[in-house]
C-alpha cells in the first residue's frame, strides 16, 4: 500500500480512529497486528495538547476515547525504541482498546507500559522491524494475518501516529475468509453441475459469444465457447436456425419449440428446445439482460416412437372400424359418444352419425338399467377401474331387445382425459364369433410368426418373466419358446451378462409418458455365438391395472455388420484416394473445396486443411495455373478433357491432363449433390517421351532421305567440281601444254587472260569452285548424318570432354558471327565424383562444340541489361547408369514449337546462308543412335535454353 492512503502524520491519537477500517490480505504470523496495543487516552491528550486550546482538546479527546472503547476493532498505540545504532530493537504498549482485550485475551494491566517482548517473549523479530518501518517511513501498512496458534485470520493495519509512534488496529476476518472458501467450493460444484447436466445445455453472453457449454453440448456441436469463428463446423442451416432464435430471446422473449437440425458430422436430429433471457436475480439494479441460456432435449428417439405408435394406433383404428366384426363403443367421463364401430352400427341400428355426441343412457340403455350405469361410470371416472364385464340385455333403435356380453376398457386419451371402451358380443352369434376369434388368433399366430422379431409380454420387473414369447426366440438364443413360457428362463437370459447391467438402468429411467422404451444390447447363443439386437417395447396394463412390457426384438446383426463393411469401404476408399499418384481435388456444388488428397498437396505446396473451404477458383491454381476453360468448366460443374496443358512451375514447363467428373444426384454423397472432381496428371515426362519418339521417326525418315539425296547429288557435283578444276588449269599460262597449245593457234594467252582478268571470269570461275566446295561438304555432313559412327569407342571423362569442346570453340573465332567465343563468362559445375562413361571421345566432343557455339550465336543475338553479361553453365553429374551432360545459357531461349523442331534436319532459326540446319541434328544421332543415349531441349522462352544429354555408362569398348 501507498504511504497516501488516507492516514496522515498527525501528533495524535486522532489518526487511529481514521484506522479503524481494514481490508488488506492475509500475512502469517505470531501475534495479530504485530503484537498487543498500548498507551493510555491521556497520553494520547498530551500529545494533542499542544495543537488545540484546553476546552477544545478536552472535548475531543473525550469523543476519541469514548469512540475507542466501543470500536468494534482492537486497537493499540505504541512506542518505538531503538538501540544505540538506530535500529528498532522493540515497543512498549501505550494503550488498548476493550476490543482489543476481548480478542487477545490480554488484560489492559498486563501490556500496557511494557515492551513487546517483555509480554511476549518468544515472538518473532520481524514485527519490531515491520513496525519500526513504519515509525521511521511514516509508511502506513496493511496484511491480513494467518494466527496458526488459535487458528483465526486477522485484518492488520498499522501507521505513525506521532513522533516515535505507531498505532495498529486488527480485526478478526476469519469468518469471512471461511465464507469466500465455502463461495468458492460452492462455484466449483455449480460450475461441475452444470458441465455435466445431462443433456445440451449452453450460454451465451449479450454479444452472442457462447461462454458455458455442458459436456453434451460440446459432445453435439463441439467446443464452441474458442474464438468467433468456432462455429464454423456447424451446419449453416443450424447457425441460421440459432441467430434467429438468440435475436427473439435478446429481446426478451422466452422462446419453446421442437425443430430438426443438421449436427456437424452431418446427422440430423430433433430437439425440444427452451431459450430464455438471462436477467439480474435483483430487478432493481439490473441494467439490462446478461445474457440468454438454453436447453436442447434430444426427442428424435422419442418422435420416431410416437409415429409409430401413431401408425399403430391409426391401424388399430382402422382394423376395429373396418376389419372386425365386433361392435366397439367408445365413451368419455360425462357418457358421451366418441367411437362408434360399423359393428356397432349392425347390432344397435344407430349409424355413426346418429351415435356421436350423444349419451349412453339415450342410445341403448333401457330405463331399469340407467341408474347402475350411472353409478358403475361415476365409479370408474373416479377410481379408473373399468365396470366389469357380464351379460347385458340392451334395446335396439327399433326398440327390440338385444343381448349381449360386454367388456370395458379404461384408458387415458389425449391430455389425460379418461376413454372408456365397451366390446359388446352378440350372444346370439357367439358360436360365430368363437369361430372368428380363433380363426383371429390364428391369423394373430400366423402374423407373429412371420414377424422378423421375437414378439413377447413380460412382467414389468427384472428377471421380466415371460408370459409369451414367439418361436423365434429360438433361432435368436438357442433355447425354445417353452423355456421362457414355462418360468425356466426369464428373459433376461436373453441379454449378454455384461450387457445386463446396462439395459436394468436404462429401464429405470425410461420416463416417456405413454410408457415406451427402446433398447440395444447383445445376446450370447447357447452355442457361444453373439447377435446384436434392438429392442422396442411399451409398458401396458391389463383389466385389473396389472402392468406387462410388450414388445419386440429384432434381430440387426446383419444391419451392424453392413454398417462396419461400409465404413471399412468406405476407409478402403479414402485410402485408395490418399495412394493415387494423381491430384485429386473435390469442389462442392457452393464452389468451395471439399476434397484435397496428398498428390494434391504435394504438387501444390498446400495442406489439406489450408485447401478445404476456400473457393475452387482460388485453390486450384496452385494446381493447374490459371487454365481459364478448366475454371470455367469447374463452375458449369461440366465433363471435360483437358490433355497438355502447360504449366510454368520451378522455371521449367510441365504439361498437365485435366479430368473434370461432375457428380450426378445417385453419386453424390449426402450434402453435396453436383459436387466435381477434378483429377490433375502430370504428364511431362509422357510428353517428352513421346515427342523424342516422334522426332526419332521423323529422324530416321528424313536421314533415309537425305542419304539418298546426297549419293545423287555427288555424282553430278563432282562433274562440275572437277570441270571447274580443269578449265582453271587450262587457262594456267606456266603450263607448258596451255602454252603449245595457244602457239599452235595463234593466241595469246597474257592477252587471254588479261581478258578475263577484265571481264573478271576468273572470278566467276572462284565462285563456282567455292561454293561446289561448300556444297560438297554439305553431301559430306548429309553421309555422315546417315551413316553410324566410325570412331573407336573408349573410356573417357565427361568433364575432361566438356573442356576439350570448350577449347575448340574457344579457338573458333570467326568475324562473321559477330562475337568472341572466349570472351563469354563459362561456369563449370563438374561432378566431383566419377563421370567416365564409354563412348566415341570426338563425337562427343563434336555434340558438345555444336552446342557451345550455337549457345554463343544465341547469347550474341540478345540485348542484356545493365549489370547482366552473357554466361554459359555446363554441369556433369552421375545419375545410376547414366552420365548426364548439362548445356545452359541465359540467351533469347527458344519458343515450345522452335523446341520440337529444334533436331530436325535443315531446320533453323539462322538467316540464310548462315546456318544448314545440320548440326543439331547430326548431334541426335550421336547421342541417340550411335551412344544409345538422349538428348533433350528445355526452357522459358526469354531466359535461356537447357540442353540435357543423357549417355549410358557401361558401353563395350573397340579393342
Amino acid at each position: 500500500m501507498a504511504a497516501d492512503d488516507g492516514h496522515h502524520d498527525y501528533d495524535s491519537a486522532e489518526t487511529g480512529l481514521v484506522s479503524a477500517h481494514s481490508d488488506h490480505p492475509e500475512e502469517p504470523g505470531n501475534a495479530p497486528g504485530g503484537a498487543l496495543p498500548g498507551d493510555s487516552p491521556g497520553a494520547a491528550r498530551n500529545a494533542q495538547s499542544d495543537a488545540l486550546p484546553d476546552a477544545e482538546s478536552g472535548d475531543v479527546a473525550e469523543h476519541h476515547r469514548l469512540l475507542l472503547e466501543h470500536l468494534p476493532s482492537a486497537y493499540s498505540l505504541h512506542e518505538m525504541l531503538w538501540d544505540e545504532q538506530g535500529h528498532p530493537r522493540d515497543y512498549r504498549f501505550l494503550d488498548i482498546n476493550p476490543a482489543f482485550e476481548v480478542m487477545t485475551g490480554l488484560a489492559r494491566e498486563q501490556v500496557v507500559g511494557r515492551t513487546l517482548l517483555e509480554v511476549l517473549p518468544g515472538i518473532e523479530r520481524k514485527w519490531v522491524d515491520i513496525y519500526g518501518q513504519v515509525v521511521s517511513t511514516g509508511q502506513s501498512v496493511s496484511f491480513e494475518h494467518r494466527d496458526e496458534l488459535l487458528g483465526r485470520h486477522w485484518d492488520v493495519r498499522a501507521w505513525r501516529a506521532g513522533p516515535n509512534m505507531f498505532a495498529v488496529v486488527f480485526s478478526d476476518a476469519t469468518r469471512c475468509r471461511a465464507m469466500e472458501d465455502e463461495l468458492r467450493r460452492s462455484s466449483a460444484m455449480q460450475r461441475a453441475m452444470l458441465r455435466n447436466i445431462p443433456f445440451d445445455f449452453w450460454a451465451r453472453d449479450t454479444s452472442g459469444r457462447v461462454v458455458m457449454q455442458s459436456d453434451i453440448s460440446v459432445a453435439l456441436w463441439g467446443d464452441l465457447t474458442g474464438s468467433p469463428d468456432s462455429e464454423r463446423d456447424v451446419p449453416e442451416a443450424t447457425r441460421a436456425g440459432w441467430a434467429g432464435i438468440n435475436t427473439r430471446v435478446l429481446a426478451g422473449e422466452t422462446v419453446r419449440h421442437e425443430h430438426e437440425a443438421q449436427l456437424p458430422d452431418g446427422t440430423w436430429r430433433v430437439f425440444s428446445s427452451m431459450v430464455t433471457p438471462i436477467r439480474p436475480i435483483r430487478e432493481d439494479t439490473a441494467d439490462g439482460l446478461l445474457g440468454i441460456l438454453g436447453i436442447n432435449i434430444d426427442i428424435t428417439e422419442q418422435r420416431a416412437a410416437e409415429q409409430a405408435l401413431r401408425r399403430s394406433e391409426e391401424r388399430f383404428r382402422s382394423l376395429i372400424e373396418n376389419a372386425l366384426n365386433l361392435p366397439v363403443q367408445g365413451y368419455d367421463r360425462e357418457r358421451r359418444v366418441f367411437f362408434w364401430n360399423a359393428a356397432s352400427e349392425r347390432l344397435y341400428g344407430f349409424t355413426r352419425q346418429e351415435a356421436m355426441g350423444r349419451r349412453l343412457e339415450d342410445l341403448i340403455i333401457p330405463a331399469d338399467m340407467a341408474d347402475a350405469v350411472l353409478h358403475d361410470v361415476a365409479h370408474w371416472v373416479e377410481t379408473g377401474i373399468a365396470p366389469r364385464a357380464g351379460e347385458l340385455r340392451l334395446h335396439h333403435k327399433d326398440g327390440s331387445p338385444v343381448a349381449v356380453y360386454s367388456s370395458h376398457v379404461a384408458l387415458q386419451g389425449p391430455g389425460g382425459e379418461p376413454e372408456m371402451y365397451c366390446i359388446d358380443v352378440d350372444l346370439n352369434d357367439l358360436r360365430r364369433a368363437e369361430l372368428a376369434l380363433r380363426e383371429s388368433e390364428q391369423r394373430f399366430r400366423t402374423l407373429v410368426a412371420n414377424l422378423p422379431g421375437v414378439v413377447y409380454r413380460c412382467e414389468a420387473a427384472p428377471p421380466w418373466r415371460a408370459l409369451f414369447v414367439s418361436d423365434q426366440v429360438e433361432q435368436l438364443t438357442g433355447h425354445p419358446a417353452a423355456d421362457y413360457q414355462q418360468g425356466g428362463l426369464a428373459l433376461e437370459h436373453i441379454i449378454h451378462p455384461d450387457d445386463r447391467a446396462g439395459v436394468v438402468a436404462d429401464m429405470e429411467v425410461t420416463t416417456d409418458p405413454d410408457g415406451h422404451f427402446s433398447l440395444e444390447y447383445r445376446v450370447l447363443h447357447e452355442d457361444g455365438t453373439q447377435r446384436a439386437v434392438m429392442e422396442q417395447g411399451r409398458r401396458v396394463h391389463d383389466e385389473a391395472g396389472r402392468e406387462f412390457l410388450d414388445g419386440v426384438i429384432l434381430d440387426v446383426t446383419p444391419l451392424r455388420q453392413a454398417l462396419s463393411d461400409l465404413a471399412a469401404a468406405r476407409d478402403f476408399l479414402d485410402a485408395v484416394m490418399e495412394a493415387m499418384p494423381s491430384a485429386l481435388a473435390g469442389v462442392g456444388p457452393d464452389g468451395l473445396v471439399i476434397h484435397w488428397n496428398r498428390a494434391a498437396e504435394e504438387a501444390s505446396g498446400l495442406s489439406r486443411d489450408a485447401a478445404r473451404g476456400r473457393p475452387a477458383a482460388e485453390v486450384l491454381c496452385r494446381l493447374v495455373g490459371a487454365a481459364p476453360h478448366v475454371h470455367e468448366a469447374v463452375a458449369r460443374r461440366q465433363a471435360a478433357r483437358f490433355e497438355g496443358l502447360p504449366r510454368v512451375a520451378g522455371g521449367r514447363v510441365r504439361h498437365l491432363d485435366v479430368m473434370l467428373f461432375p457428380l450426378s444426384a445417385q453419386d453424390a454423397a449426402p450434402g453435396v449433390p453436383g459436387a466435381v472432381i477434378v483429377r490433375v496428371d502430370d504428364v511431362t515426362e509422357r510428353t517428352r517421351l513421346a515427342d523424342m519418339l516422334v522426332q526419332t521417326e521423323k529422324m530416321l525418315s528424313v536421314g533415309g532421305l537425305a542419304g539418298g539425296m546426297a549419293h545423287e547429288l555427288n555424282n553430278p557435283l563432282g562433274a562440275v567440281l572437277q570441270g571447274v578444276q580443269n578449265i582453271m588449269r587450262r587457262l594456267d599460262p606456266n603450263l607448258a601444254a596451255n602454252a603449245q597449245a595457244a602457239r599452235d593457234t595463234g593466241v595469246s594467252l597474257t592477252a587471254m587472260r588479261a581478258y578475263m582478268e577484265a571481264r573478271r571470269i576468273s572470278e566467276m570461275l572462284e565462285g563456282i569452285r567455292d561454293a561446289g566446295a561448300r556444297a560438297a561438304d554439305i553431301i559430306a555432313t548429309m553421309l555422315e548424318f546417315t551413316r553410324p559412327g566410325q570412331g573407336r569407342r573408349t573410356t573417357a571423362r565427361a568433364h575432361a570432354l566438356a573442356e576439350r569442346a570448350l577449347a575448340l570453340a574457344g579457338s573458333d573465332y570467326d568475324l562473321r558471327r559477330q562475337y568472341d567465343f572466349r570472351k563469354l563468362h563459362v561456369v563449370r559445375d563438374f561432378a566431383t565424383n566419377d563421370d567416365s562413361l564409354t563412348c566415341v571421345p570426338t563425337e562427343i566432343e563434336q555434340v558438345l562444340l555444336n552446342l557451345f557455339k550455337n549457345a554463343a550465336h544465341a547469347m550474341a543475338e540478345k540485348s542484356y541489361p545493365a549489370g547482366q553479361a552473357p554466361s554459359l553453365r555446363v554441369a556433369t553429374r552421375r545419375e545410376g547408369d547414366e552420365v548426364v551432360i548439362v548445356v545452359e545459357d541465359n540467351g533469347p531461349g527458344m519458343e515450345p514449337d522452335v523446341r520440337r523442331r529444334v533436331f530436325e534436319p535443315f531446320f533453323t532459326t539462322k538467316p540464310p546462308g548462315v546456318g544448314t540446319g545440320l548440326g543439331l541434328a547430326v548431334s541426335y544421332f550421336i547421342v541417340v543412335r550411335t551412344h544409345g543415349g538422349s538428348i533433350v531441349c528445355d526452357g522459358v522462352p526469354g531466359a535461356g535454353a537447357r540442353f540435357t544429354v543423357r549417355l549410358p555408362t557401361r558401353q563395350a569398348v573397340d579393342s
